[in-house]
C-alpha cells in the first residue's frame, strides 16, 4: 500500500507540474490574429485639414477613422499624410512629386483646395489641378478608383475667424469650389463624401471647432471619420 501510495503521489506531481509548464507556454506565446483581422494602408493628403491643425494626431480624422475601423477588423498601418497647413493644389502637387513611385495604398483620401480659395488663386486653374492631383491618387491607389474618396473642402464661413457679410461670400466661394472637385471625383469614378451637412452643426456647437476659432476640434473630426470609415468598410 505504502508503495501505491508513492507512486500515485508522484504522478500527481508530474500531472500538475506538466499542466503548470502548459500554462506558462500559452502565456508567452504569441496571441494569433483572428482570422477575421486584415491590415491595409492608407495615403493622406492635402491641407490643414487633413495635417489636423491645432487638434492632436490622435483626433485627425485619418487617424479617427482608422480607429473605428480597427474595432472592425480592419489595421490601418501607421498613416502616409502628405498635408501641411496653408497648402494649395500647387502645394500638394509639388509634394507628391516625391513620393516614391512604386509605392501603392489600400486606402487614399483627398482633401484640397481651401487655400487656393483662401489666397484668391484663380478659380478657373483649379479644376486642372485637382484633376491631375486625383490622377495622382488613383495611382497611388494602384488604380482602383474606389479606394480614392475625395472629401469636400469645409464652407469654413460658420467659424468665428469669418465674421459679417464675408461669411455670405466665403461660403458662396467654398461652393464653387466643391461643385468642380465633386464633379472631377463622379467622374473619375472615385468616391466623394460631403462632410458640410454635419460640419455646419459647428455654427450652433462651439465644441466642434478647435481653440483657434477656425479648424474643426477633435469631437467634428470625428464624425467626418465615422462617414469615412462607414464607406471604408463596405470595400472588398
Amino acid at each position: 500500500m505504502n508503495a501505491d501510495r508513492i507512486i500515485s503521489s508522484v504522478l500527481i506531481i508530474m500531472a500538475f507540474a506538466f499542466c503548470v509548464q502548459c500554462k506558462k507556454a500559452s502565456l508567452s506565446a504569441p496571441v494569433p490574429h483572428s482570422a477575421d483581422t486584415v491590415t491595409k494602408t492608407m495615403l493622406s493628403l492635402g491641407d490643414s485639414y487633413t495635417f489636423g491643425q491645432s487638434v492632436k494626431a490622435s483626433e485627425r480624422f485619418p487617424q479617427q477613422t482608422a480607429d473605428i475601423l480597427k474595432q472592425e477588423g480592419i489595421n490601418i498601418d501607421p498613416i502616409t499624410f502628405v498635408a501641411k497647413t496653408g497648402w494649395t493644389t500647387i502645394d500638394l502637387l509639388s509634394a507628391m512629386q516625391r513620393l516614391p513611385g512604386n509605392k501603392t495604398y489600400d486606402y487614399v483620401t483627398l482633401l484640397i483646395g481651401v487655400n487656393d480659395e483662401y489666397q484668391s488663386l484663380n478659380i478657373a486653374d483649379y479644376p486642372g489641378r485637382f484633376a491631375s492631383l486625383l490622377k495622382k491618387a488613383i495611382a497611388c491607389a494602384g488604380g482602383r478608383t474606389d479606394h480614392v474618396i475625395v472629401i469636400s473642402i469645409p464652407d469654413y464661413s460658420i467659424t468665428p475667424f469669418v465674421t459679417g457679410q464675408d461669411k455670405t461670400a466665403v461660403s458662396a466661394a467654398i461652393a464653387d469650389y466643391n461643385t468642380i472637385n465633386k464633379k472631377i471625383a463622379k467622374g473619375s469614378s472615385c468616391a466623394y463624401i460631403d462632410i458640410n451637412e454635419v460640419y455646419r452643426e459647428g455654427a450652433a456647437d462651439e465644441s466642434l471647432i478647435a481653440g483657434d476659432h477656425l479648424h474643426p476640434s477633435g469631437k467634428e473630426y470625428r464624425k467626418w471619420a465615422n462617414l469615412l470609415a462607414g464607406y471604408i468598410a463596405t470595400l472588398k
